[in-house]
């Protein structure tokens, strides 16, 4: 999304929620705040699923368990907090 943003609202790519479709304006503010957020979150997520990877003995359930809360903590991290600035938006 950042290296190709959307240019008008559409229903097949790019942060779909009804504040951001609301305006054309509100659209390009959630396309560029959503693409910072996700390269975070993502940087963050493999940060965090390679610091687990060094632990001797570590069940590999737990692993794949541990990365999954860590990426639905971030998908929730956010879809709350661009909700926010658009509301303040």
């Amino acid at each position: 999304m950042h290296r190709f943003p959307t240019k008008r609202i559409n229903f097949f790519y790019g942060y779909r929620t009804l504040q951001s479709v609301r305006s054309q304006q509100a659209w390009r503010f959630a396309q560029q705040l959503a693409a910072g957020k996700m390269f975070a979150a993502g940087l963050t997520s493999a940060i965090l699923s390679l610091s687990i990877l060094p632990i001797p003995h570590f069940d590999p359930f737990i692993e794949v368990m541990s990365a999954g809360v860590i990426l639905l903590l971030l998908i929730v991290w956010i879809k709350i907090s661009i909700a926010v600035t658009l509301r303040k938006n």
